[in-house]
């Protein structure tokens, strides 16, 4: 299955604390954020994707 590619690299916290992982492809990145049991809308700043 072909990748879905972007750059530059998006950082996204992972399930550790204060762990950030940059991705470069949809594929990785999805991966990470389905771990995340908290889903929705961020408006309390709790995003999933961390601000560089």
């Amino acid at each position: 299955m072909a990748r879905h590619w972007f750059n530059p690299p998006v950082p996204v916290k992972t399930g550790r604390p204060g762990e950030i992982r940059n991705v470069n492809n949809a594929e990785t990145a999805g991966e990470e954020l389905m771990k995340w049991t908290k889903r929705g809308p961020c408006w309390d700043g709790s995003c999933a994707f961390a601000t560089p």
